[in-house]
């Protein structure tokens, strides 16, 4: 009957916690001081206490008492890399001596006399940032160093600074950072912090036009923070943008007021900043918000703060976070701090460092390479103006593209492989310059890719849906808005109704100078006909499906030229026109035609008549019963029209058939209504 002790060092953590615990146990407690902490360690048989690591403080140089020598005590310890080591540390460690210890940290540190694995031993466990990307819990981090001619060097960067304001207040950690005033100075000079500011806004604005998301600034202080946000709210096109920070409106400077919140306040902008839809889209902050703070939607991080080892780590870590299409974080660099990222990350994961954190250089030479390949399917197509072209000329171009990349498999697969994969490398580059100058051509390239999973027989969906990203708005929305292209609409020919698949329609496929297009084409547009047709009334049309579906798998494996296909294409659309007409001069409506189709497999009836009577009762029934909402989930109303269904039948054959079959047949109707009035 083990006591666990759960340790943090924020008020927040605690209560978060000992909250989400105490929802499904009933043996947890949160101590309230440090004599309820004191008194429970000594009494408690068991359970689950949570406690703050300052309840382990002293007053006025007296010694932490002895609590007990208990060896069932297990103390769990969250954010180990912090507050673990030091005179808090101690004490714990003093009251209860012989208790187990396991740290939970996603920085643990090697830092001078500060280290995780000293402290608590072996790895219990381990679960690496390259086996999160593997498991899709985070999208990996790529950096990129900005005006490097404002860079500050990193001599500057005082290697005790993090260490020793680690864990202390507000005040105090304010005094500490005046030995950062040279530093300061040099980040406040008035040309450097316009440039920052200006580029920040131009970089994020070509940013966003990529991909939806928001960005965070971090800054050396509240006075940097504050001047950066007046900066960028100074310049036109600058984005919704809050400074958060910490303060007290009656020791800060007046400047400060309009950032300083209280906790209201805080948790409100805290809400709508994780929110993708509401401003602001960009924070600046100096300490707060980074660690412990998820924003799935955060997809860039500027910074111009010198940070290094487990903080800088667990600052950069906010834009790891998977969130819809996010292809990846993204560190904009200001500082200078390059060489600590790299240092940081291997002291974690040396091993992994490669796949964690990438140059955005390797990501245009990635994107170089890809591009190339797709260029290289294009070859000889005039498509680089593709979009000053008149109609005639885009349709003939397209169809000549189309008819190139779908020519066999492998060079369909080839293409949509390495083009999404473009596509993805082009968000993560952007706003680069160099990804601007093939905009035009993704754009191109986008049209003919929706235009083969529109228009495809064969399963490239399903080859898309194994690839990583297959992302509807990964690149800007003038690429992802282009839809496929319509050859009809751009030759001027008037759209035909195409369920009735007139003889004038059909005839244009036999002449269209592109068979593997006019396939492609043709078999959309009867597989989308019968799928509606089908969800009515399968027993009509379910031979003219199964058809259709041999014909493409020869299609598919070489058993049938376009030439054959497109004949025998037709001849499934002139079916399917000839079964619509045959249902019409029935006279019954579309429902009754479906239970007609559903009573003439059987063998029951003695004549049409018969049927015919039988599948408009059948409709008349049901009338009353599929207005009711969820009617096919309640299975009283299911059983009384079985019933009902039973009743005509018995009435109607008058003997001609065995009770266990109209008992069969009930449900049969039943199953096939479900499916028709779905939506009701």
């Amino acid at each position: 009957n083990p006591l666990l002790l759960f340790i943090t060092d924020r008020k927040d953590l605690d209560e978060q916690l000992s909250g989400v615990f105490s929802s499904i146990m009933a043996v947890v407690k949160q101590a309230e001081s440090i004599e309820d902490l004191q008194e429970t360690i000594r009494l408690s048989a068991g359970g689950i206490v949570f406690a703050t690591i300052q309840k382990f403080g002293i007053k006025n140089a007296e010694e932490y008492p002895f609590l007990t020598d208990r060896r069932n005590i297990i103390v769990i310890a969250d954010e180990a890399h912090r507050s673990q080591y030091r005179e808090l540390a101690q004490n714990l460690r003093n009251a209860i001596p012989n208790a187990s210890f396991m740290g939970f940290t996603a920085t643990p540190i090697e830092i001078q006399d500060r280290s995780t694995t000293l402290v608590f031993g072996k790895y219990i466990s381990v679960y690496s940032m390259e086996k999160a990307r593997r498991h899709n819990v985070v999208v990996p981090i790529y950096y990129e160093g900005r005006l490097t001619e404002i860079h500050l060097a990193n001599e500057f960067v005082d290697e005790e600074f993090e260490e020793i304001s680690e864990g202390i207040d507000f005040e105090t950690k304010e005094s500490l950072k005046k030995r950062f005033a040279r530093l300061e100075r040099l980040i406040l000079a008035e040309e450097r912090i316009k440039k920052v500011a200006k580029d920040i806004v131009e970089h994020f604005n070509k940013r966003v036009q990529e991909f939806k998301g928001k960005a965070m600034v971090v800054t050396i202080s509240r006075n940097v923070a504050v001047k950066l946000y007046e900066e960028i709210k100074k310049l036109p096109d600058a984005p919704s943008v809050a400074v958060i920070i910490s303060g007290n409106k009656t020791k800060d400077p007046e400047e400060f007021y309009p950032h300083i919140r209280n906790k209201h306040e805080m948790e409100r902008i805290a809400d709508d900043f994780k929110n993708p839809d509401t401003d602001p889209q960009m924070v600046i902050v100096v300490d707060m918000w980074l660690t412990g703070f998820d924003v799935p939607c955060l997809h860039t991080m500027y910074l111009d703060k010198p940070m290094k080892n487990h903080s800088l780590v667990q600052a950069i870590a906010r834009v790891n976070r998977v969130f819809k299409d996010k292809p990846g974080g993204l560190i904009v660099d200001y500082i200078g701090i390059a060489d600590d990222l790299r240092k940081s990350l291997a002291i974690y994961t040396p091993e992994t460092i490669k796949n964690i954190f990438v140059d955005i250089n390797e990501v245009l030479n990635q994107l170089r390479e890809k591009y190339d390949i797709v260029n290289s399917l294009f070859y000889g197509l005039p498509y680089k103006n593709w979009d000053e072209l008149s109609s005639d000329a885009l349709s003939n171009l397209t169809m000549q593209s189309y008819e190139r990349i779908c020519k066999d498999e492998d060079t369909k697969k080839r293409f949509l492989r390495n083009f999404i994969a473009l596509k993805k490398l082009y968000a993560l580059a952007s706003p680069h310059p160099e990804v601007f100058k093939i905009k035009n051509d993704l754009r191109f390239f986008e049209m003919i890719k929706k235009m083969i999973v529109k228009y495809s027989t064969a399963k490239i969906k399903d080859i898309t849906r194994d690839l990583e990203y297959e992302i509807s708005h990964l690149i800007s929305k003038s690429i992802s808005a282009e839809e496929p292209v319509d050859i009809l609409s751009l030759e001027g020919k008037e759209r035909p109704d195409i369920s009735i698949f007139d003889d004038k329609f059909l005839a244009q496929f036999k002449n269209m100078e592109y068979k593997n297009y006019a396939v492609e084409i043709l078999a959309k547009i009867i597989k989308d006909e019968l799928i509606i047709k089908m969800r009515n009334n399968p027993f009509r049309y379910r031979t003219l499906y199964d058809m259709l579906q041999n014909i493409i798998e020869k299609y598919n494996v070489k058993i049938l030229d376009t030439v054959e296909v497109i004949e025998q294409l037709i001849e499934i659309a002139k079916d399917i026109k000839q079964k619509v007409e045959e249902g019409k001069k029935l006279n019954l409506s579309q429902e009754e035609l479906a239970f007609y189709d559903l009573l003439l497999s059987k063998d029951f009836f003695k004549n049409y008549r018969q049927v015919e009577e039988v599948a408009k009762e059948i409709v008349n029934i049901l009338g009353n019963y599929v207005r009711v909402a969820d009617w096919n989930r309640k299975e009283y109303l299911k059983a009384k029209i079985r019933t009902a269904l039973k009743n005509v039948l018995i009435r109607i054959v008058d003997g001609g058939i065995r009770y266990e079959e109209i008992e069969q047949l009930s449900r049969e109707i039943v199953n096939h209504a479900e499916v028709m009035y779905a939506v009701a």
